[in-house]
């Protein structure tokens, strides 16, 4: 799921939770069901979903998890440096063209 599709998910439930006492008791009680019924999605048995109710005198951080590898089908900042090249112009000469500015002809 992109990041902005999940945000999106987070959003519809954390506000639906917010209106709705019955359904933020079942998101509680049952994290994975009450997603899969509300989105329409099933989250691999091997994901563990928690959710946490912050209350006035309760602050929940969250550390994501390590970007060590990037998303399927994403170039790592490592990778996107050794396919971003450009054009090195100090070899490149002018055959007599007037008009050339910069040793690009």
């Amino acid at each position: 799921m992109a990041q902005n599709d999940r945000q999106a998910a987070e959003w519809r439930l954390i506000e639906k939770a917010w209106k709705d006492d019955g359904f933020r008791k079942e998101l509680l009680a049952d994290p994975g069901g009450t997603v899969r019924r509300e989105l329409g999605v099933a989250l691999p048995a091997s994901v563990k979903l928690q959710v946490i109710e912050e209350t006035p005198d309760t602050f929940v951080l969250v550390i994501p998890s390590r970007p060590d590898k990037p998303p399927a089908g994403q170039l790592s900042t490592g990778d996107l440096e050794q396919v971003a090249g450009g054009w090195d112009t100090s070899s490149i000469t002018c055959q007599g063209n007037v008009s050339c500015g910069g040793g690009i002809c």
